[in-house]
């Protein structure tokens, strides 16, 4: 959770762990909430600063230029590795591409709506461009999509001892959980305490079938 002022917390040691696991993936996806809130530079902090993975954004509008994306520093963290931007098919004017592609930027298509892009074509396009580890950094809402799309195979939680109410921002959207039972549950969990937080791995168990195995 993140508190309304931007402040992680988690303070102590989760920026070296996600800084490791930064280090053991392919690509680090983030939506645009995210981009536009934190202004991250998603780059890997251990012994030294380095550029770290492939980086991906999830605007799905296009609502964002490239010009202002080329301020942030995402992008100035992308040094040798090309920035990807997905978008949903309806926003991929070619005039538009082109302007991202004068930033070396390059842009991905993709199909459903522009609230909820379809999470398996997403993985398709960055399988064939031999991306084959993705860590998720947020929002809610590309958490919530590939939740729903049973494509997570694991979470890394940080969770800190304060209580702040509804005025913190919600790891996820809304899942349609009515029941305990029938609530995403984690297996062969793993709690680490890192000083006054706590570290909680675990593998998620859906109990259902991927959307394209469904009946």
């Amino acid at each position: 959770l993140i508190l309304s002022d931007q402040r992680p917390l988690c303070q102590r040691n989760s920026p070296m762990i996600t800084g490791e696991l930064r280090n053991q993936v392919d690509a680090i996806l983030i939506g645009k909430n995210t981009l536009i809130n934190d202004d991250p530079s998603l780059n890997v902090r251990l012994d030294s600063i380095t550029e770290g993975p492939q980086k991906i954004i999830i605007i799905p509008k296009l609502d964002i230029s490239a010009e202002q994306l080329s301020k942030m520093k995402v992008y100035n963290w992308s040094i040798s590795k090309q920035l990807i931007v997905i978008c949903h098919k309806y926003y991929a004017k070619n005039n538009i591409i082109k302007e991202f592609q004068k930033y070396d930027i390059q842009v991905i298509p993709v199909s459903g709506t522009p609230e909820t892009l379809i999470v398996e074509e997403i993985l398709t396009e960055l399988g064939q461009r031999e991306i084959t580890s993705l860590l998720l950094e947020g929002g809610g809402g590309v958490y919530t999509s590939f939740i729903e799309a049973n494509l997570i195979n694991k979470f890394h939680l940080f969770q800190a001892p304060i209580l702040i109410g509804n005025d913190g921002i919600p790891m996820l959207k809304d899942l349609s959980i009515n029941t305990i039972d029938s609530a995403y549950q984690l297996d062969n969990i793993k709690i680490v305490k890192l000083g006054d937080n706590l570290h909680i791995e675990g593998y998620l168990n859906t109990g259902k079938l991927p959307m394209s195995e469904e009946k």
